[in-house]
């Protein structure tokens, strides 16, 4: 009997939604929502295609005013087009009000973690006994992995190589890859002997984040915090920028880097490099804050040795 497209959940309903993720659809569906809302409030016509381009372009301009995301705007207008592809040379003056925000835009970027930050944090999780969100913080530094790559990840998707420090880290869904997997591979001896404690004692369904992504940025404020950071400090977005640019002052590679972070344009990687940089350098740290991370630095660090010397460190102890 032949699937019909109602029949597979992967198949949009119809050829309208035909591309779109369920979460981009449904950011679609929020700013379509919100700008007809505004459209009651103020008792603005929609009988014409000048009244809708009208009351588009005064909506985006009360969103830059007030300081809504550019990204509301986006997918605002991205959602008439597709919703109603009619619209798509008729909103003329609100896609000139689009583009004029896009080039004022200054967009607010993650302070990238530190290699001694991200051991400080890892050598906590150590301490705690959370062995496999210390795991999950390495690889996602070495890998310069998003935060929802980061909580995608299952014990099955790393592969270490038992002759050698390598680990195959399988990414099941990538920002950039259609939904394709990605493959990457890193050598480091600590984070090999980590794995294979973590994998030995894990079911190959398990996530290196077991709970929810609010949960995890709980535990990420309560790791920054205990470094005597604030938690508008870093956030977890800073794991990827840290570890590309961590990985080009230590490589000097841009090819290498482009290719690790799966970046398709040059110019993307080189500003991620010289911004990340720029932010590290002025971004200075208090006597305070330089001692708890060298503390828990060096905690982390002599576990990891442990860990290559013994092969095993046994069950893990806390749980969440």
């Amino acid at each position: 009997m032949a699937l019909r497209a109602a029949d597979d959940p992967k198949m949009p309903s119809h050829l309208r939604f035909a591309g779109l993720q369920r979460r981009t659809l449904r950011a679609y569906r929020l700013a379509v929502d919100r700008f007809l809302t505004y459209v009651r409030i103020h008792s603005l016509p929609l009988r014409r295609q000048a009244d809708v381009d009208y009351a588009v372009s005064e909506f985006i301009n009360a969103m830059y005013q007030e300081g809504d995301s550019l990204a509301q705007a986006g997918h605002l207008l991205s959602g008439l087009k597709r919703f109603c592809p009619g619209m798509r040379l008729t909103l003329p003056t609100a896609s000139q009000y689009f583009r004029n925000w896009q080039r004022v835009h200054r967009p607010v970027r993650a302070i990238p973690i530190s290699w001694d930050l991200l051991q400080a944090m890892s050598g906590m999780c150590f301490t705690l006994g959370y062995h496999r969100v210390a795991l999950l913080l390495y690889v996602g530094f070495f890998c310069f992995l998003r935060t929802s790559e980061m909580m995608s990840l299952q014990c099955m998707h790393l592969i270490p190589d038992r002759r050698s420090s390598r680990l195959t880290v399988i990414i099941p869904f990538a920002k950039t890859s259609a939904g394709n997997p990605q493959v990457l591979v890193f050598s480091d001896p600590r984070v090999h002997s980590l794995a294979l404690t973590v994998l030995h004692a894990r079911e190959t369904q398990d996530f290196l984040w077991p709970s929810s992504p609010t949960q995890f940025r709980q535990f990420w404020i309560r790791l920054i915090e205990a470094c005597g950071f604030s938690s508008k400090d870093y956030s977890p977005y800073g794991i990827r920028r840290g570890g590309a640019t961590w990985y080009f002052l230590a490589t000097s590679s841009m090819d290498g880097t482009s290719q690790r972070g799966r970046w398709s344009c040059s110019k993307t990687a080189r500003m991620y490099i010289d911004e990340g940089t720029l932010a590290l350098a002025r971004f200075l740290w208090s006597n305070d804050q330089k001692r708890r991370v060298r503390k828990w630095a060096l905690k982390g660090a002599k576990l990891c040795d442990r860990l290559r010397q013994n092969k095993s460190l046994g069950s893990e102890h806390g749980s969440f």
